[in-house]
């Protein structure tokens, strides 16, 4: 069984649709956590969780799932809220309330400096835990310090410029370029890119990011499906199958949940072979647009993703 370390942010998601309000726990690690351990993964969720109401709310949601939050911290700050409207689509904005001084992002070397379990294959990090000032610097160079081990990198950049307001943009654009370039694997959307490479095309955009560094890129393109990039080249799409979408939230935590989890499970001399690395991912794509038939980021298990893609 794969076994995986996510870290990053656990949010709770206020979901606007008709005027109407539910409350569902969020947060792009928590996602990607939930979509590893349906997957059948073995997950080490590192977060920091608010010992106010919403944060034990969120930690709640998460052990009762199965996943295990043994190095998560438990936080003095509040838990980060934040209100997603949907559109016609289903199609999701995000409104960020007081984001600076949440839980999440105050991260010490000291906090993040626990074992990993002994059976690691792996380590999924990205979002705005990746970025936001104080902890940004602790959690980068704890990470860079695992790769060094020979443990794979697996990064979402999953950009949010609506939650920059208050940042230096060089300062989080030079987070972010750290990061490609220590990572084995990227997922970077073409939403990403219309903030990250405002004057390219997301194409061009990813074949540059995919010489930074990573052996992998991932570029998601909504109905439009997944494209794979390795050392300059684009290798293949894959588009999802026609489903009847309720919204997409969590739609590109669950593809990259799956593709790590289908990717650690390779032996790695063989983890970027084109062929596995094209039925890898197409398992993956399935799998959001799994995702995207449910209410809010609802990945499928193994036997919901066999029944779907049959």
């Amino acid at each position: 069984m794969v076994s995986v370390t996510v870290i990053g942010e656990v949010v709770l998601d206020c979901v606007v649709t008709n005027g109407l309000v539910e409350k569902v726990p969020g947060g792009c690690a928590a996602n990607e956590a939930l979509a590893l351990a349906r997957f059948g993964a073995n997950v080490d969720l590192r977060a920091r969780y608010s010992v106010d109401e919403n944060g034990q709310f969120l930690k709640h949601f998460i052990t009762e799932h199965g996943i295990n939050v043994s190095n998560s911290v438990a936080a003095q700050e509040p838990a980060l809220v934040i209100t997603i409207t949907k559109d016609e689509t289903g199609h999701p904005t995000y409104n960020y309330g007081e984001l600076l001084a949440c839980a999440d992002w105050q991260w010490t070397e000291t906090e993040i400096d626990k074992a990993l379990p002994l059976e690691c294959d792996g380590i999924l990090i990205g979002s705005m835990a990746s970025v936001f000032p104080p902890g940004v610097d602790a959690l980068f160079n704890w990470v860079k310090t695992q790769k060094e081990t020979g443990l794979p990198v697996f990064y979402d950049m999953n950009a949010r410029p609506g939650s920059f307001a208050g940042l230096d943009d060089q300062q989080v654009r030079s987070a972010y370029q750290r990061w490609l370039e220590l990572a084995t694997v990227v997922k970077v959307s073409d939403e990403d890119l219309v903030w990250w490479a405002p004057n390219q095309d997301p194409i061009d955009a990813a074949v540059r990011m995919s010489t930074q560094g990573p052996e992998l890129v991932a570029l998601t393109q909504g109905a439009s499906g997944v494209t794979m990039f390795a050392d300059g080249q684009q290798l293949f799409t894959i588009e999802p199958p026609l489903i009847q979408a309720a919204d997409t939230v969590g739609a590109g935590d669950t593809f990259l949940g799956w593709l790590t989890g289908g990717l650690l499970e390779l032996p790695p001399e063989l983890r970027f072979d084109p062929a596995l690395v094209y039925s890898v991912t197409r398992d993956a794509v399935f799998a959001a647009a799994y995702n995207c038939t449910k209410t809010g980021c609802n990945p499928p298990t193994q036997q919901e993703f066999a029944e779907f893609s049959a």
